[in-house]
């Protein structure tokens, strides 16, 4: 596993045609980002992804919030799992693609529709264009449901759950990141304060954990965010720079090889994580059982 400080200052991502200009928290009304069409590497695949399951989940406020779950391949009974929250404006469907894939590497996924969003109810349809910045700061608690709601799953390793946010989404699984169960974080194109949502504070309570920070250079709030998360956060924290774009959160799977470059880094954290974990329990059952058969032949 590898922690410390990464600056990739020298990467440049080549994109053909114009990237889309966007604000640092967009109304959302450009084209959902996907990755469609662009898989990853053969090798790297445990099985075929599983189908999705629709979720209704209940928030400790009692919103309804819309989820897809997606099951991880492979036929290990317990395996490590990532809640994915969208940007302002979208839905959960923004991380179909991703889904996919990190469960063709062996690790599931619950994509939610944040309150205000999707198919998400709040007593009725409220638009988040009418939220305060209160009403905003509680969409943490869709992510805490999300949690908590993997906790309830048999076939999730508790131990080992993960979060993936974009834009405003980046600031509420960073506010969720010191959680217990919580053991790596993503952030694409977090901010400082998105609509009262501030994460200073909440970054600096992520101690020991893998975060992965990723903006362009072209956005320039989430530039200097990514800066000040590098001061706060230190040791624990890689941030990636892509340059000479302006894509905004989910608006970064249109950049060729991105995705592949995401679950490669969660597959490296998260997943090697679970690997160890494992590959620890079975030499401790391995002694175990060495020490009843010495023991029964004295």
């Amino acid at each position: 596993m590898r922690f410390g400080l990464i600056l990739l200052l020298a990467t440049v991502l080549l994109i053909t045609g114009c990237p889309a200009k966007t604000s640092p928290d967009s109304d959302g009304d450009s084209p959902t980002a996907t990755n469609e069409g662009r898989g990853i590497p053969e090798s790297w695949k445990i099985g075929e992804a599983m189908e999705i399951e629709d979720v209704m989940l209940k928030t400790s406020d009692g919103v309804e919030i819309a989820a897809s779950f997606r099951p991880a391949a492979g036929n290990a009974e317990k395996l490590p799992a990532m809640v994915c929250v969208h940007m302002l404006g979208k839905t959960r469907q923004d991380y179909k693609s991703l889904t996919k894939q990190l469960s063709e590497i062996g690790i599931a996924s619950l994509a939610i529709d944040i309150r205000g969003h999707g198919d998400s109810k709040m007593g009725g349809k409220i638009r988040y264009s009418s939220f305060s910045d209160k009403q905003w700061n509680e969409c943490v608690k869709d992510v805490n449901a999300a949690i908590g709601w993997l906790l309830s799953r048999d076939n999730i390793d508790k131990r080992f759950l993960g979060l993936i946010g974009a834009s405003i989404g980046a600031n509420f699984v960073i506010k969720a990141g010191s959680r217990r169960e919580v053991k790596i974080v993503v952030a694409l194109s977090p901010g400082l304060d998105y609509h009262g949502v501030q994460i200073e504070k909440d970054a600096a309570k992520i101690n020991n954990k893998p975060v992965y920070v990723v903006v362009t250079d072209g956005d320039k709030y989430s530039f200097e965010t990514a800066t000040k998360l590098a001061q706060v956060m230190q040791k624990q924290v890689e941030i990636e720079i892509i340059h000479e774009r302006d894509y905004h959160g989910t608006e970064m799977f249109r950049i060729p090889a991105f995705q592949e470059g995401l679950i490669r880094w969660i597959g490296n954290h998260l997943g090697d994580m679970h690997r160890e974990a494992l590959t620890e329990e079975d030499l401790a059952k391995k002694k175990g059982k060495e020490g009843t058969v010495k023991g029964s032949s004295k």
